[in-house]
């Protein structure tokens, strides 16, 4: 997708809508397999919050390129603490509730249980 898009955004803005376009696949593929898991019509819960970790990946993308371009640098290690801390707050408010409420964790106990 990078590849493809260096034509017509320049090299470096091409990540930006390949970072999108990957998380777009990766919402729809855990939509998929929850509906899979559930048998239930999709909520677009966790596909939104893949989204949004989409949108806050090119952000941070986005971020870094501008503070490269002044000289300046965002330590690894505040790099890091963000990404986790912000995967930790959205994926207890958006990604784990829709998994408890469908019995997906239920069901992969049973199935872990019937494999063993």
């Amino acid at each position: 997708m990078r590849s493809a898009l260096v034509r017509l955004v320049g090299r470096q803005w091409a990540a930006l809508p390949a970072v999108l376009a990957t998380f777009t696949a990766l919402a729809l593929m855990h939509e998929l397999m929850l509906y899979h898991i559930g048998r239930k019509e999709p909520a677009w819960v966790i596909g939104r919050f893949v989204l949004l970790r989409g949108v806050v990946v090119a952000a941070k993308v986005t971020a870094k390129k501008a503070l490269r371009s002044r000289r300046q640098r965002l330590l690894a290690e505040v790099s890091r603490v963000l990404t986790v801390g912000f995967v930790v707050a959205t994926g207890f408010r958006l990604f784990l509730p829709p998994l408890l409420q469908r019995g997906a964790v239920t069901k992969a106990g049973r199935e872990t249980i019937a494999v063993v």
